[in-house]
């Protein structure tokens, strides 16, 4: 959590579920992720010591590539360094173990990156609105604090997964008046911003940011299309005030 203008509270969280997946070969070819085309890669597990909680524990991540040879060499070699590990450590709670074997195509690789790191690449939404407090009846401006447009890289055995994401925003202003969307801008402030709300009532609100995630993604000279994450983020305990006139005598 952190703190935003006059103390309002900011919240951010990441939910995700089972990416949906779209699959294109290299030369334009569309065919079903069923159906996949291309070479396929072949997963090596590498098991890290890392620290959950106050103890540690053995947790593994993934790097693919082309070569099934290879691939058992290197899982061979990361078989006994996990043997090693396990005899002082055991497994994360909750942690899958190492990967299988057997290949699998460009697309389900995309796949599995964007479900187990896209919710932690992807920039969650830091919303504000200036100056901290809005006015009953007047119209406020709201700023997301995310972006509508992300590149990042994952290095496999057959060169860069390339993951092209583009957002969309949805807002609820908590007040029942439902959640308004999609924008395709981070909105802005006062006088030009392009996300806006007026309260009718004075009272205590929470504001929340959903950014919807799709992708790109391109590996070997194949590409396809990517889905199925949103990011939160919230400005809790937010103030809209009454305007009282003050006149002088």
């Amino acid at each position: 959590m952190t703190v935003g203008a006059d103390g309002e509270a900011i919240t951010h969280e990441v939910s995700g579920q089972t990416p949906t997946l779209s699959w294109s070969g290299g030369q334009g070819a569309e065919a079903s992720p069923g159906t996949p085309t291309g070479p396929a890669l072949y997963p090596v597990g590498n098991p890290e010591l890392v620290v959950q909680g106050a103890s540690f524990c053995i947790a593994y991540t993934t790097t693919w590539v082309a070569d099934q040879a290879t691939a058992s060499t290197l899982n061979a070699i990361n078989e006994r360094k996990a043997e090693a590990l396990q005899r002082q450590w055991g497994l994360c709670p909750g942690a899958p173990g190492a990967p299988g074997g057997g290949g699998v195509p460009p697309g389900q690789v995309a796949a599995t990156f964007w479900a187990e790191q896209g919710s932690n690449s992807l920039l969650s939404p830091s919303p504000r609105i200036e100056p901290g407090w809005a006015v009953a009846g007047k119209t406020a401006y709201l700023e997301t604090g995310g972006r509508t447009a992300q590149l990042f890289e994952d290095p496999t055995g057959a060169g860069p997964l390339q993951i092209q994401a583009a957002g969309q925003f949805w807002v609820d202003w908590g007040d029942g008046s439902g959640v308004q969307g999609p924008f395709d801008t981070a909105g802005g402030p006062y006088p030009d911003g392009t996300i806006t709300h007026t309260w009718s009532a004075t009272g205590t609100y929470t504001v929340q940011v959903f950014e919807d995630w799709s992708a790109r993604w391109t590996l070997g000279g194949q590409g396809g299309q990517l889905g199925g994450l949103r990011t939160v983020g919230a400005i809790r305990g937010f103030q809209v005030k009454e305007l009282v006139s003050v006149r002088n005598r």
